[in-house]
């Protein structure tokens, strides 16, 4: 019979690096979610707890990459007002998100998680194209 894989523990090694990776990928290309994705999937968490970790992770990130960002003048007044105009949209997905996760199953979860992961990364490579 065909049975889900087992879930893959923590692993401190492959936590640093794929950690490592998705923080250097966030930073040069916003493309963070690959790397991290890689590392926490197999772990099969509980979508609640994906969730969470994902936001925790993204926001420790993020927060660490505003001094470098200001320093080499990525947070002038062009920027912060984009950002502004895109805050009540990134509100309004993030509550939507939620409420979503809060309903699926795991067996909903992640195949849908991967198959968006898969088109992510579709996407970044395509975007890498010189074309």
């Amino acid at each position: 019979k065909n049975r889900p894989a087992a879930a893959l523990p923590h692993r401190p090694a492959a936590a640093t690096f794929w950690g490592a990776l998705s923080g250097y990928a966030s930073f040069v290309a916003h493309a963070g979610g690959p790397p991290f994705q890689i590392y926490v999937l197999p772990m099969k968490l509980d979508p609640k707890k994906y969730t969470g970790a994902s936001i925790r992770f993204f926001a420790i990130v993020n927060a660490v990459k505003i001094i470098p960002y200001f320093l080499l003048g990525a947070l002038g007044a062009e920027n912060l007002t984009i950002s502004a105009t895109l805050l009540p949209a990134a509100l309004v997905s993030t509550m939507l998100g939620a409420a979503i996760v809060k309903h699926l199953k795991s067996e909903v979860f992640y195949p849908m998680t991967y198959a968006l992961a898969l088109v992510a990364g579709v996407k970044l490579l395509w975007d890498g194209l010189p074309i």
